[in-house]
């Protein structure tokens, strides 16, 4: 746990801004500033450092393999969350929506990334942006939107893979990974730079984290339990048998579980704006789902004989 502690205090730093404002700069304007110097720069950096010198070999198709059975079994308990909201629950259909996609996907960037690279050193981080550029984010903006689309009323009509390819991480993952099939490093010179935003972005990552917490008080507060028991729990049991079936390394299954059992998405959060699904019962569920991946699950996966 005492590892842990840095990455807390990151993401308590952004919890503070929120209530302090400093400069007058709110948390709302200030993350989403941040998300765009991320999502252009500081994460392409860290993508293409991490993915041009990962092994191309049987431990990252595992991670993939591993995202899709993970959001394909989140997707079917999220259906069964959605019929157990609907028939005994009171909550409007922008609130069901909400839980229903926060039960779905994982936060392996903003959550899980920080995390692998401070329990292992950098080892793992491929396991963790693997996972959401092959498997979380292809899948997101196409069942993502099919499960706004169905509960929202913003009615937005969007190309899926328009999105995708708009995307510089997955651009950058794309020219990592072909320079590393063909045995073609980048200049030392370069890559230094690189290395240089790449740190960065790990740090940012936690405190616009910390940024997006929210935890005002919300009707649907009761039945948050049940999607993040569905991201924790039902992460933690396709991380827990597929790295046994796969045959994985110690280290490399317990970052696959790490990765796995991540809480609910920042991305969702635009989700919920664009289609007008409740964005605060999202939140709401994020920001628990996020500080009981980073309390229980060391214990759960320490008690674990890999």
């Amino acid at each position: 746990m005492g590892e842990l502690v840095p990455l807390l205090a990151v993401i308590g730093a952004g919890v503070a801004w929120q209530k302090l404002s400093p400069g007058g700069v709110d948390a709302a304007s200030l993350r989403r500033h941040l998300n765009v110097l991320m999502v252009y720069l500081l994460v392409p950096a860290l993508v293409f450092r991490v993915m041009v010198r990962a092994p191309l070999d049987h431990h990252l198709l595992s991670v993939v393999i591993g995202g899709w059975i993970t959001i394909a079994f989140s997707g079917l308990l999220a259906w069964g969350l959605h019929v157990l909201l609907a028939r005994y629950s009171n909550l409007s259909r922008a609130t069901r929506g909400a839980l229903v996609l926060a039960a779905i996907f994982g936060n392996g960037l903003g959550a899980a990334l920080p995390l692998l690279h401070r329990l292992y050193g950098g080892r793992q981080d491929d396991v963790a942006l693997g996972f959401d550029l092959l498997a979380t984010i292809p899948v997101s903006w196409t069942l993502g939107v099919y499960v706004a689309l169905r509960f929202g009323s913003g009615g937005a009509s969007i190309n899926p893979a328009r999105q995708i390819l708009s995307l510089p991480p997955v651009w950058a993952v794309a020219f990592a990974l072909m320079l590393n099939a063909l045995h073609l490093p980048p200049p030392p010179l370069a890559l230094e730079a690189i290395d240089a935003l790449a740190q960065a972005a790990l740090a940012l990552m936690l405190f616009s984290l910390g940024l997006a917490l929210d935890f005002r008080p919300h009707p649907g507060w009761r039945w948050i339990a049940l999607p993040i028991a569905i991201r924790l729990g039902g992460g933690l049991l396709v991380g827990l048998l597929f790295g046994v079936i796969a045959g994985l390394p110690a280290e490399d299954h317990r970052a696959l579980i790490w990765v796995c059992a991540a809480p609910p998405f920042m991305m969702g959060v635009l989700f919920c704006d664009r289609f007008g699904l409740d964005t605060a019962a999202f939140a709401l569920t994020m920001s628990v789902g996020v500080i009981v991946y980073l309390v229980v699950l060391p214990s759960l996966i320490a008690t674990l004989s890999l």
